[in-house]
């Protein structure tokens, strides 16, 4: 069962579990898209915000693990706190509530496997493990916190193997315009300067398909309730050099590229090298997509589809 498999990575997510032989059940909510609109397998429509049509969904469908990866607040736009937290926290008690009324399952792996993200370290410094005490400093990185400590305790509760998966930068075909990728995307079909703030923050970039992978492989692995895992490459890059290997893959001359342009977007997380060992313990898979290919195989999909930038329904 994918929740929130209209959006970016779960879009994604849902392809790759379909082609590798997956029976899927894609949950969108209401509206999103249209029936058969590029998903396979089963497609049902739930307000998530609907504790017991939620329940009733997951009844239904019997999964042996559920993908998570419903979130809301990532965009500036999404600032509604009560909806945050609806989606980031509410739903994941009532997920492992309605995991627990399934009883056991033959299923090896996590039951859950809960899309986390950076933002729930915030200010917090150093080396970037999982056992450190995370300073959120935004309402997405809050939420999203409470989720995974509430998925840590309510499967504690209910012995049910289960894994908050802290996704770094996640780039890719599919993501909202706006975005640094797409941005850089739509302005290789241009010649006109491109606004940048000065790109000195880092930041672990992840391709899609890295992210994907990790995802589908922490399903498998055996974990204990509520375990967090980081998804990461463990490589740091700078703003400014992942922006200049992208224009050098798309062919954007480097005069183009007008960095300290614009100001820094409020909250900005800057960080220390994240530390991906208990991926790699878990799992044994690690991230292989440089930032070189990711950006090659993002021009690819875009080329493949014929749309800006996009392979995917983009997430809203």
């Amino acid at each position: 069962m994918l929740l929130g498999a209209g959006g970016f990575i779960g879009s994604w997510m849902q392809r790759a579990l379909v082609e590798g032989g997956a029976h899927v059940v894609a949950v969108l909510r209401p509206g999103h898209l249209k029936a058969g609109s590029g998903l396979a397998g089963s497609v049902v429509y739930c307000d998530l915000r609907d504790s017991e049509a939620l329940r009733q969904e997951v009844r239904a469908a019997a999964p042996d693990v559920v993908f998570n990866m419903a979130g809301y607040g990532v965009y500036s736009d999404q600032a509604d706190a009560e909806y945050a937290d609806r989606i980031n926290r509410h739903i994941i008690a009532t997920l492992v509530d309605a995991v627990a009324e399934l009883g056991n399952s033959d299923w090896a792996g996590a039951r859950i496997v809960h899309a986390g993200s950076a933002a729930e370290y915030g200010d917090a410094g150093g080396d970037l493990r999982e056992t450190v005490t995370a300073r959120p400093s935004t309402l997405y990185g809050r939420t999203k916190l409470a989720g995974t400590m509430l998925l840590a305790e309510r499967s504690a509760a209910h012995s049910i193997p289960s894994v908050s998966a802290r996704l770094f930068t996640v780039y890719g075909s599919g993501e909202r315009a706006g975005r640094l990728v797409p941005t850089l995307m739509s302005a290789a079909m241009s010649e006109e300067p491109i606004p940048l703030t000065y790109g000195t923050q880092r930041r672990d970039f992840v391709h899609v398909d890295d992210a994907v992978s990790a995802m589908m492989t922490l399903g498998t692995a055996k974990v204990g309730p509520g375990e967090i895992v980081n998804v990461a490459t463990g490589t740091l890059h700078s703003v400014k050099e992942f922006v200049e290997i992208a224009a050098a893959v798309l062919k954007i001359s480097p005069d183009r590229l007008r960095f300290g342009a614009i100001a820094e977007r409020a909250g900005e997380m800057h960080h220390s090298a994240v530390n991906v060992a208990k991926l790699v313990d878990l799992t044994g898979w690690r991230p292989s997509i440089t930032p070189a290919e990711g950006i090659s195989r993002t021009r690819q999909s875009k080329a493949d589809t014929g749309q800006a930038g996009s392979g995917v329904p983009a997430a809203t």
